[in-house]
C-alpha cells in the first residue's frame, strides 16, 4: 500500500519538480516523499526528492518561508511542511543549501515570542494585535522546526515554547487534529524524561482512546476517528484517522 501510495505522487510531480499542487499539497508531499527516501534510501526516490527539494528553494521567500504561491512571504503553517520536507531530504543526502535552512530557522524565530507564543504570518510583533496572542498549533510547529533544525534543548525560546504547550491540552470535547499532530510530535522530541511531554502524551492518549470510534460501530467507520475533529470537513474520515493513528505511534505507552 505504502509503494502504491508512493508511486501515485511520483505521478503527480510536474515538469518543475512541485509534487501536487503548491501551498500545503506541494509542501506535504515533499515532506512524504522525502521522508521515505530517507527511510529506505530507495534510488527510485532519489531523483524525485532532489528535483522536489530544488523547487522548494526555489520557491523560498526572500524572508525564509512558504505560503500559498512561490515565492511570496510565508506564513509559519505552510512553511512547517516544506522546511521539514527539506530537512529530511538534507538527512537523506539530497543536497540542500544551508542558507535555505539557515534563511528557513531566521524566519521561525522571529515569528516566535519570547513567551513561546507565534505569529502566523510576519514576525512576533504582530502578535500584539491578536486577541488570542498566537495559537498553540503554530507554537507546536516552532517548537518542532526548531528541533528538527539543531535549536538546543537549553535554548530559552525553545524551552518558552515547550512551557506554552500544556496550557491547551487534548480533550475529547475538542479534538484538533493539526494542532496534536504538531504538539505531540513537538514535545516527543524533547525526550521521554521531560514533564510536558509525559503530562501531554497522558491526555493526547486519553482523548484518542475516547474519540475513536468503536469496534462495534458500523464496519466502514469502525476504528476511524469520525467527524468530532475540528479539521474534518477538509481532512475527511481518511485524514484525521491518518493524523491520529500518526500521534498514536509517537511513543504513548512507553515512557521513554
Amino acid at each position: 500500500a505504502m509503494q502504491r501510495g508512493m508511486d501515485w505522487l511520483i505521478g503527480q510531480q510536474g515538469t518543475n519538480g512541485c509534487i501536487g499542487k503548491y501551498s500545503y499539497e506541494g509542501g506535504i508531499a515533499l515532506l512524504a516523499c522525502a521522508k521515505m527516501y530517507y527511510l529506505t534510501q530507495s534510488p527510485d526516490f532519489k531523483p524525485v526528492v532532489e528535483a522536489a527539494a530544488r523547487h522548494a528553494v526555489a520557491s523560498q521567500h526572500a524572508t525564509g518561508g512558504w505560503r500559498y504561491m512561490p515565492n511570496t512571504e510565508g506564513d509559519i503553517s505552510v512553511t512547517g511542511w516544506w522546511l521539514r520536507g527539506l530537512i529530511y531530504a538534507r538527512a537523506a543526502g539530497v543536497d540542500v543549501p544551508e542558507a535555505a535552512l539557515r534563511s528557513a530557522r531566521d524566519y521561525v524565530i522571529a515569528a516566535t515570542a519570547t513567551n513561546g507564543a507565534c505569529a502566523y504570518v510576519g514576525t512576533a510583533a504582530a502578535l500584539k494585535d491578536l486577541p488570542d496572542k498566537g495559537s498553540t498549533s503554530l507554537t507546536g510547529i516552532s517548537l518542532l522546526t526548531q528541533q528538527m533544525l539543531g535549536q538546543r534543548r537549553s535554548s530559552p525560546l525553545l524551552l518558552a515554547c515547550a512551557d506554552r504547550i500544556p496550557g491547551d491540552l487534548p480533550n475529547a470535547d475538542n479534538m484538533d487534529s493539526y494542532k496534536w499532530h504538531y504538539c505531540t510530535q513537538a514535545l516527543a522530541m524533547l525526550g521521554g524524561d521531560n514533564p510536558h511531554w509525559i503530562h501531554y502524551r497522558w491526555h493526547v492518549k486519553a482523548a484518542l482512546e475516547e474519540t475513536q470510534i468503536p469496534q462495534t460501530a458500523a464496519a466502514e467507520l469502525a476504528g476511524s476517528f469520525g467527524d468530532k475533529d475540528k479539521w474534518h470537513a477538509v481532512l475527511g474520515d481518511v485524514g484525521t484517522t491518518a493524523m491520529a493513528v500518526d500521534r498514536k505511534s509517537t511513543r504513548l505507552n512507553s515512557s521513554h
